[in-house]
Order: structure tokens, then C-alpha cells, then sequence
């Protein structure tokens, strides 16, 4: 079936077109725009998950105080 008046108005037209422009303009709701703004946040979230391990790692690395010396010395040794 088609749709399309047989003889469209200058008015017929400017309609056609704000709503071509506003479909364009509202991108992320169409199912093109809802697929790709799902997949955008996937690698969104993936990538935040990788730097956040990385920065784990980063910071778990890092001592956290002076290291404890292999054999204190007590105060009641024998010297030679």
C-alpha cells in the first residue's frame, strides 16, 4: 500500500521533512540508536571495569608502611 498523497503540498513537504530531521535529531530512540547506545555502554562499563582492576592492582602494590627488619635486636643478646 502506499501511503504518499498523489499530490503532496509545500506544507506535505515541510512536515516530511521536520519529521525526517527530528527522527535524525532523535537517534537513540530508534532501534538502530537504542542497539548502538547498548553496545556503547558495554564497552563503557568494560573498559571502567579494566581500569578499575588495573588501578587496584596499581594501589595493592604500593607498601604499606616501613618494612619490619629481619631480626630486631633484643636487649638481653650476648656480644663477643
Amino acid at each position: 500500500m502506499n501511503n504518499r498523497p498523489r499530490n503532496p503540498t509545500p506544507r506535505d513537504r515541510q512536515v516530511a521533512e521536520e519529521a525526517i530531521s527530528h527522527e535524525e535529531a532523535n537517534f537513540p530512540e530508534t532501534p538502530t540508536g537504542r542497539k548502538v547506545v547498548r553496545q556503547a555502554q558495554m564497552i563503557g562499563g568494560f573498559v571502567l571495569l579494566i581500569v578499575g582492576v588495573l588501578f587496584g592492582l596499581m594501589v595493592a602494590s604500593f607498601p604499606r608502611g616501613e618494612e619490619p627488619t629481619a631480626n630486631p635486636p633484643t636487649p638481653n643478646q650476648i656480644t663477643p
